[in-house]
């Protein structure tokens, strides 16, 4: 048998590090008194929930021993639309993560393509509210979509890296428009300036992917509001049709940044049926003169010139209906960069390489690569351990 304690115990915790396999971490966490703390601290570093009882046997093991909230690093919450009972203390509980580097809440039925009247005025209508005050828009105390999380998780202020706050609302006016960026608007703003810091104490916050059409987003209209030191934006949520995302986007985007600090745009569109060569063709050689959608894409670097660089990724899937991020076991998308304004452009020799057909590789903990490999749903034995 290997003398694994003859190693240096630097050693032996990069060896537990590199171990991805949550039952041999479990079994590795009940060997012994010096294994147990190492393999603990890689268990409930990425924690993936998607329904309530995983929250509920979560809340349950981590009060048992309330040091392992700061073990804690990535947390992803996307509940399924039939079982998120008992998910409502995720705020809660993800307020009490004191060393949280990277959060990615999804709201219900984001996946299903479309939402029933149902789901946000009957039995379900109070989870919603973890996302969106009953009142639409930012008024009266900052019941705005997702502040009551943003309170939750402002212990996490110094540690928080990456944000992704995904939730489409059905929106009453198009996000840019000058019925969105009215007096009303700048009011409400300024009055939850009054209640709210925002994600302006997120110092270290480097990526924050939301959707567009989210009141959540209309935080970064305001610089009192505004991460200080964002690096990437990322605005999925994007479709094909002029009118709806692409008409007022170049507004939209000249508000936040003149309020709010960042050196690279990524524009994401939801998954469609169309292939790369088709969406290819929206921007290089659009059929319809009413559709000017290179035009609008052009004007935005324009507007952000030598400030941030402008990505456009597109998704292409199958499966119609589906938005970024995805539930655990759905097929993941191809996801293409279809414009890259780093990519040089040769105005008198006509030669446009910016509008190139490339795979997307997310950076760093920017993209959505599937859930992380934590707990998951199955029943966590390691509770067990006093």
């Amino acid at each position: 048998m290997f003398p694994l304690f003859s190693l240096p115990n630097e050693l032996i915790a990069t060896i537990v590090e590199a171990l991805d396999d949550r039952p041999a971490l479990v079994a590795l966490a009940q060997t012994c008194q010096k294994l147990h703390p190492l393999a603990e601290a890689r268990v409930f570093r990425n924690i993936y929930i998607r329904d309530g009882t995983s929250v509920a046997r979560l809340a349950e093991i981590l009060d048992q021993r309330p040091e392992r909230f700061r073990m804690i690093k990535h947390l992803e919450a996307t509940p399924t639309v039939h079982a998120w009972r008992r998910i409502e203390q995720m705020p809660e509980l993800a307020g009490r993560m004191a060393r949280l580097k990277s959060l990615k809440i999804e709201a219900p039925m984001i996946n299903s393509g479309a939402r029933p009247q149902w789901w946000s005025e009957g039995s379900m209508g109070e989870y919603m509210d973890l996302f969106e005050g009953r009142n639409q828009g930012l008024q009266n105390e900052a019941r705005s979509q997702g502040s009551d999380f943003l309170r939750a998780i402002q212990q996490q202020s110094n540690s928080l890296e990456y944000l992704r706050f995904t939730h489409h609302p059905e929106a009453t006016v198009d996000p840019g428009s000058p019925e969105h960026l009215n007096t009303s608007l700048v009011s409400s703003l300024a009055t939850l300036r009054l209640s709210s810091t925002g994600l302006s104490t997120f110092d270290r916050l480097r990526t924050f992917d939301v959707d567009y059409r989210s009141n959540l987003a209309e935080l970064l209209f305001v610089k009192e509001l505004a991460p200080p030191s964002l690096h990437t934006l990322g605005l999925p949520g994007l479709n094909y049709e002029y009118e709806s995302s692409w008409r007022h986007l170049p507004s939209y985007i000249s508000a936040m940044a003149s309020a709010t600090p960042f050196s690279h745009l990524r524009l994401h569109t939801d998954p469609n049926r169309l292939d790369f060569d088709d969406v290819f063709k929206i921007f290089t050689s659009p059929v319809f003169t009413h559709t000017p959608h290179r035009e609008v894409l052009l004007g935005i670097v324009e507007i952000l010139k030598k400030r941030a660089s402008v990505k456009l990724i597109c998704a292409s899937s199958r499966a119609i209906g589906c938005h970024p991020p995805y539930l655990y076991g759905e097929k993941m998308p191809e996801e293409a960069v279809v414009f890259d304004s780093e990519k040089p452009y040769y105005q008198e020799e006509e030669v446009d390489q910016r509008f190139e057909i490339e795979d997307y590789i997310p950076e760093d903990a920017s993209g959505w690569d599937g859930p992380f490999s934590g707990l998951g749903t199955r029943p966590w034995r390691l509770a067990r351990r006093t």
